[in-house]
C-alpha cells in the first residue's frame, strides 16, 4: 500500500467523460447508477451507508477515487466480455461502493462487514483491491490494460528465489500488475524475461511503492471457469434451464445443505479437504453463515474452536458470551470471537472508538513487542462503562483473540463460491463433473505447454 502522506502514487491517467469536473464526481455518478441497477430502491440503511462511504472517499486524496475507477473499469470490461469475475476478495467486499461499481458481488451490510476495514478515513493510504478473474481468460484482462494504457506502461513485478544469500532464479509476482503513468522504465530499472513481452520491474512488490508505482492484483481462479463451464452445459439442456445463471440461486437451498451435511464436497471450492468434510458431518450446517464460520475456523489458530462451535450450535453446550452486552455482535457465531470485524465492532460499541480508531487499535495490538499494551488497555478501560476489572478482563480477551482473528470480508465471498459449486454438484451432478474434468484437462495442457 502507498502512504499518501509520504509518497504520491503515479497512477495512469483515467479519462473522465465530458460533463464531470473530477474523478470523485464521476465516481459518485457511477456508484449511484450502479446501485440503482443492481438493487433498485434502497433501504434507509443502504442509502446512509452509500452516502457515508462516498463522503469518506471524497475526503481522501483524489488518487483513491482514481484507483477505484481504474479497477472498476477493467472489472466491468471483463463482465461485459463474458469473462467470469469473482464475488470479491479481501477488504473490498466491505465496501458498498465497490459493490455499486461492480468490483464485488457482496452487499456488506448483509454480513456485518465494516467499511473502515477497506478504507480507514483517518489514514491517507491507498486501498488494496484483489480481483479474481477466469483463470482461462485472465490474460485477456491484461491485454485490455495494455491496449488502454500502452505496452510499456503495463508491467510485471520481479520475484526472486534466494538461497544462501544469492539470487538463484528470477520470475514474476503471480498476480501483481503495474500500470504506470509513464513508461515503467522511467521509474525503475526493468528486466526482460523470455516468456513475456511485458517489462518486469527489477524491484519486487515490497519496494515498488517507494517509487510511486501501484500494484493491481489481477488473479486467476479456476473455480470461476468450472462454474462458467457448468452453466453453459446446463443451459444446453434447454427448456426451463435456457437462461440458467448461478447468480440467481437461493442461498437456502435444502438439497445443497444436504450435500454439505454428508460431506460430499469433492470438487467443492475450499471444502474438498478430508478434515473439513469430517467437520461438516459433525456440524450439519443448515444456513449460509455456518459455511462462512466453518471456513473461517478451519485455519491455524482457530481450529481448536470448531468443537465448541459445533457443540453450541447443537445445544450440547450453553452459549456463553465474554460479556452479556456482546450478544448482539457474537450471536451468529455462538459467542466465539473469530473475526477482525467483531473486534472492531466490540471496540466501537463497548468503548466508543470510531470504526476508524478501532481498526487502527486492532492493528496496533498486533505489535505486542513495540506497542505499550498497558497504556492501550488503560485507555480502553476508561472508555467503557464497566468496572475496571471487568473491562480489563475483556481487553485481555480481545488482545488474545486478535492474534488469530480472520478477515470476515475475505471468507464471505469465498463461502459464496463454495455454496455455488455445491449447488451445481447437488442439482446438476453430470454437468458439474464434466466442468471439473474440462477444467483439469485445460490445466494439464497448460502445464505441458
Amino acid at each position: 500500500m502507498i502512504d499518501l502522506n509520504t509518497r504520491k502514487p503515479e497512477l495512469p491517467d483515467f479519462e473522465i467523460p465530458n460533463g464531470f469536473s473530477s474523478s470523485m464526481e464521476y465516481l459518485r455518478h457511477l456508484a449511484a447508477e450502479g446501485i440503482k441497477n443492481r438493487i433498485g430502491e434502497l433501504t434507509d440503511t443502504l442509502q446512509k451507508r452509500l452516502a457515508y462511504e462516498l463522503d469518506s472517499i471524497s475526503k481522501m486524496d483524489e488518487d483513491v477515487s482514481n484507483y477505484l475507477l481504474i479497477v472498476a473499469d477493467y472489472t466491468n470490461w471483463a463482465r461485459k466480455n463474458n469473462i467470469p469475475v469473482g464475488p470479491g476478495r479481501g477488504t473490498s467486499a466491505s465496501s458498498l461502493v465497490c459493490y455499486a461499481l461492480g468490483i464485488t458481488d457482496i452487499i456488506p451490510t448483509d454480513f456485518g462487514l465494516i467499511f473502515e476495514r477497506f478504507i480507514n478515513p483517518e489514514k491517507q493510504v491507498l486501498p488494496d483491491i484483489d480481483v479474481d478473474f477466469s483463470n482461462e481468460k485472465r490474460e485477456l484482462v491484461i491485454k485490455y490494460l495494455i491496449e488502454k494504457y500502452g505496452k510499456n506502461r503495463v508491467g510485471l513485478i520481479a520475484s526472486y528465489s534466494i538461497k544462501e544469500g544469492k539470487v538463484r532464479s528470477v520470475s514474476n509476482h503471480a498476480c501483481g500488475i503495474i500500470i504506470s503513468k509513464a513508461d515503467l522504465s522511467d521509474y525503475v530499472p526493468v528486466l526482460r524475461l523470455e516468456y513475456t513481452d511485458l517489462p518486469v520491474s527489477q524491484y519486487d512488490y515490497s519496494e515498488i511503492a517507494n517509487y510511486g508505482l501501484v500494484k493491481f492484483d489481477i488473479l486467476g481462479l479456476k473455480t470461476l471457469d468450472i462454474i462458467k463451464n457448468a452453466e453453459e452445459l446446463i443451459r444446453k439442456k434447454g427448456g426451463q434451464f435456457t437462461e440458467f445463471t448461478i447468480n440467481t440461486i437461493p442461498l437456502d437451498d435444502k438439497k445443497t445443505f444436504e450435500l454439505f451435511c454428508r460431506g460430499d464436497t469433492e470438487g467443492v471450492f475450499q471444502f474438498e479437504f478430508e478434515g473439513i468434510k469430517d467437520e461438516l458431518q459433525q456440524l450439519q450446517p443448515n444456513c449460509f453463515m455456518d459455511l462462512v464460520n466453518l471456513n473461517a475456523l478451519y485455519r491455524l489458530g482457530l481450529m481448536d474452536k470448531i468443537p465448541l462451535y459445533i457443540d453450541r450450535k447443537k445445544g450440547k453446550q450453553a452459549i456463553e458470551y465474554p460479556h452479556p452486552c456482546l450478544e448482539n455482535i457474537l450471536k451468529d457465531i455462538y459467542g466465539i470471537i473469530v473475526y477482525q470485524e467483531q473486534i472492531m465492532q466490540i471496540l466501537h460499541e463497548l468503548a466508543s472508538y470510531s470504526f476508524a480508531q478501532a481498526d487502527s487499535l486492532r492493528r496496533e495490538l498486533m505489535k505486542t513487542d513495540t506497542v505499550d499494551i498497558e497504556s492501550k488497555k488503560s485507555d480502553f478501560c476508561s472508555r467503557t462503562k464497566l468496572d475496571r476489572e471487568e473491562a480489563g478482563r475483556l481487553f485481555d480477551i480481545l488482545l488474545n483473540s486478535n492474534r488469530y482473528a480472520f478477515l470476515k470480508s475475505h471468507v464471505v465471498p469465498y463461502a459464496k463460491l463454495a455454496y455455488q459449486t455445491a449447488y451445481l454438484k447437488a442439482h446438476f451432478p453430470d454437468e458439474f463433473k464434466s466442468a471439473l474434468a474440462l477444467s483439469e484437462e485445460i490445466f494439464m495442457s497448460e502445464l505441458a505447454s
